[in-house]
């Protein structure tokens, strides 16, 4: 019944879409008219630049983090690296590792 409805209003919207295109334009302030190179329009877009801007930074930062965590984690799975107390990674000598039996 749900999905009937949807279904109906999305056919609705596209109709109207389709013939009265003059509700789907822009108004003449992003369209290009008479004021589109005014101050009003000039700082909207700056808006949406920084906005633009502080999205990419803050999923970059995330992004950054997850490939040093999964480098962490590839340097400790191979055996040559241990975590000491204060969670520093210590590289092991070569000769404690060719004498442990259980590294």
């Amino acid at each position: 019944m749900m999905n009937r409805f949807r279904f109906s209003c999305c056919i609705l919207a596209g109709a109207l879409l389709v013939f009265l295109p003059q509700m789907a334009a822009a108004c003449e302030k992003c369209f290009g008219g008479a004021a589109a190179n005014s101050a009003t329009t000039r700082g909207i877009g700056l808006a949406m630049l920084a906005l633009l801007i502080i999205t990419a930074v803050v999923l970059g930062g995330i992004t950054l983090f997850f490939l040093y965590m999964r480098k962490r984690a590839k340097m400790l799975a191979s055996g040559d690296y241990i975590v000491n107390e204060k969670g520093t990674i210590l590289s092991l000598p070569r000769r404690l590792m060719e004498n442990s039996p259980h590294l």
